[in-house]
């Protein structure tokens, strides 16, 4: 008798679950598919993105900019974040053996008009 009640229980509880609706995103926060990009960042860039250490602020290109860390993003690629001396942040990426691209803006990094813009 004990196990029926249990049993019974159980499905219950199964049955409760399974009613819950889950939540939906109203926009994508990235594009369905990867789309390489068409232009790659000048040379000088490059090699300062290959060369400079994380933390360490250099001018290249008329601007000065600090060096995050490297890290793999989820897609795979070798990526770097870069501060501009407006305390914007841009991301680079790599695939192993090509040239750095520019990323395009993740929502987090978009400011509170542009995201106007978007939607």
């Amino acid at each position: 008798m004990k196990k029926i009640v249990l049993t019974l229980c159980g499905i219950c509880m199964l049955q409760g679950c399974s009613t819950i609706e889950q939540p939906t995103a109203q926009r994508p926060l990235v594009e369905h598919e990867y789309v390489d990009p068409a232009e790659q960042v000048e040379s000088p860039l490059a090699s300062a993105l290959t060369d400079v250490p994380a933390g360490a602020t250099r001018v290249v290109g008329g601007k000065q900019i600090q060096f995050g860390r490297t890290f793999f993003a989820a897609s795979g690629l070798l990526c770097r974040n870069l501060v501009d001396h407006s305390n914007q942040e841009r991301i680079y990426c790599k695939r192993s053996q090509s040239n750095w691209f520019a990323v395009n803006n993740v929502i987090a990094q978009y400011s509170e008009s542009q995201e106007l813009e978007a939607k």
